[in-house]
């Protein structure tokens, strides 16, 4: 099977139903959140574990002196894809929480690299390598065939 890199953006529902579908079809899978990560640091930093307005403000500020000094976001990713082509086991990593500068350095670094976005039956225009609906009757048949796509072996390979 060929691994392959999925950045996922859009609606929160379809994002999760897509992961979890994929699971679910035997597809060895990793999440890559930055944002988890800024959170399990700071654990150490005496949080309390409450979602509020004042977490959300701080893991704003912890990614963007993160971003502005070490270049987090992109490196924390290439890291977790570097570990993927050493993995027996995984197959996909699909990344969360990307902006429009990290899909494009990662649509161009690597070549089974693809964007998906999740919308609904509101829509919206989307630059992109595919456009699910999570609100069609076919998303999950939509979706698998997709993946199924991306992941198989290719005859030159």
């Amino acid at each position: 099977m060929r691994k392959a890199i999925i950045i996922l953006t859009g609606i929160s529902e379809g994002k999760t139903k897509f992961v979890n579908t994929i699971r679910e079809n035997g597809y060895w899978t990793w999440n890559i959140n930055h944002m988890n990560f800024l959170s399990s640091l700071t654990h150490k930093l005496f949080w309390d574990g409450v979602r509020n307005d004042k977490y959300y403000e701080f893991i704003k500020k912890f990614e963007s002196i993160a971003n502005e000094y070490y270049n987090y976001n992109l490196l924390y990713a290439e890291r977790l894809i570097e570990k993927l082509f050493k993995s027996d086991k995984t197959t996909i990593v699909v990344i969360h929480s990307s902006n429009a500068e990290m899909r494009k350095t990662l649509l161009e670094k690597y070549e089974n690299c693809y964007d998906i976005h999740i919308v609904n039956n509101n829509g919206g225009d989307y630059e992109c390598y595919k456009s699910l609906n999570c609100e069609n009757e076919s998303y999950v048949e939509d979706l698998l065939k997709i993946v199924e796509e991306l992941t198989i072996e290719k005859e030159s390979e």
